[in-house]
């Protein structure tokens, strides 16, 4: 049991690092699209137009609840 328990905790610790560099990549991404603006390529503009119909899709309500879930997320892995 203790192997099965050590090999999703692997998997996820995995799975948590590759969200990371997807999240840091992106980020890069945005700053590359406002250091050079609409010069900077099809790749990043196409990047860039999804993160804001990502953002546009999100009301009041689905921010309100994904800031929720991060603090009570944050503030459980605090207790434990």
């Amino acid at each position: 049991m203790s192997s099965l328990t050590s090999a999703l905790s692997k998997a996820t610790e995995l799975l948590w690092k590759i969200a990371e560099i997807g999240f840091v990549a992106n980020l890069v991404i945005i700053l590359v699209y406002i250091l050079l603006g609409e010069t900077s390529g099809n790749f990043v503009i196409s990047v860039v137009a999804n993160v804001i119909l990502l953002v546009d899709a999100l009301t009041y309500q689905g921010v309100v609840t994904i800031v929720l879930a991060a603090f009570l997320y944050r503030y459980f892995t605090q207790k434990l």
